[in-house]
């Protein structure tokens, strides 16, 4: 089979998630997040996600999560303020309403709708940034 005959789904493009208001609406991503904020009540249903890396005001950046499709399979665990979890998902193009965490926030937000979410469980948050800012540092060049 020729592999560029493939008609399979997108490959999910891993990113840092200061780095996804920088991808186009419609874009498969793959980030990792700490939940800061979760909502089952809200319309849709909406997990806040942060990682401030690197650490600097002009990279801070919320996930908004849209998770009405996992509901029924969302552990307790995932959605527990502090927990890392991993996101495969699409970037939207909007925000919805009344997702924002405080009224008037000035943090810049982008919205995901997620396909898949999973507990990163142990790991090294340091070795994960390294690799994905030389990851970064290669592909710029």
């Amino acid at each position: 089979m020729d592999s560029k005959s493939y008609n399979g789904p997108p490959a999910s493009k891993l990113v840092l998630l200061s780095d996804l208001g920088r991808t186009s609406p419609g874009q498969k991503v793959r980030f990792l997040g700490c939940v800061s904020g979760y909502s089952r009540n809200s319309i849709p249903a909406t997990m806040v996600l942060r990682h401030d890396f690197p650490n600097t005001r002009s990279t801070s950046l919320e996930a908004l999560v849209d998770v009405d499709l996992l509901l029924s399979s969302l552990k307790p665990t995932d959605t527990q303020y502090g927990e890392w979890v991993h996101v495969i998902g699409y970037v939207k193009d909007d925000i919805p309403a009344g997702s924002h965490k405080v009224p008037g926030a000035t943090t810049p937000q982008v919205s995901i709708q997620a396909l898949v979410l999973w507990s990163a469980g142990p790991f090294s948050l340091d070795e994960y940034e390294s690799t994905l800012t030389r990851q970064k540092l290669l592909k710029d060049c």
